[in-house]
C-alpha cells in the first residue's frame, strides 16, 4: 500500500527548497515564474490541508437543506437543478 508520504506531506520540504535554494540563485523572468510557481503549490497545499473539512461541512449543509443524505457531488447537482427549475429560492 502505497500511501505515505502523501502529498501534503511532501509539498512543505519542496517549497522550502524552491524558497531557500532555487530562488536566490534567479533573477528577472525566472524569478518571477518561480514565485508563480511557489504560489501554486501554496494553494495546492491549502486546498489539500483545507478541503476534508470544507468538504465535510458542506455536505453536512446539503444535506440539511436538501432533506436527505448523498454524495457531495450528487447534492451539490440536485442543489443546482433544483435552483435551475425554480423549485428552490433564496426564500
Amino acid at each position: 500500500m502505497q500511501d505515505q508520504p502523501n502529498p501534503a506531506e511532501l509539498l512543505p520540504p519542496i517549497l522550502a527548497f524552491l524558497r531557500a535554494d532555487v530562488m536566490p540563485k534567479l533573477s528577472g523572468r525566472d524569478l518571477y515564474q518561480l514565485r508563480v510557481a511557489i504560489n501554486a503549490l501554496d494553494l495546492v497545499r491549502r486546498q489539500l490541508e483545507l478541503a476534508p473539512a470544507s468538504d465535510a461541512a458542506e455536505l453536512s449543509r446539503l444535506t440539511a437543506l436538501l432533506g436527505h443524505e448523498g454524495t457531495l457531488e450528487a447534492l451539490n447537482a440536485e442543489l443546482a437543478e433544483r435552483i435551475a427549475a425554480g423549485d428552490l429560492t433564496l426564500e
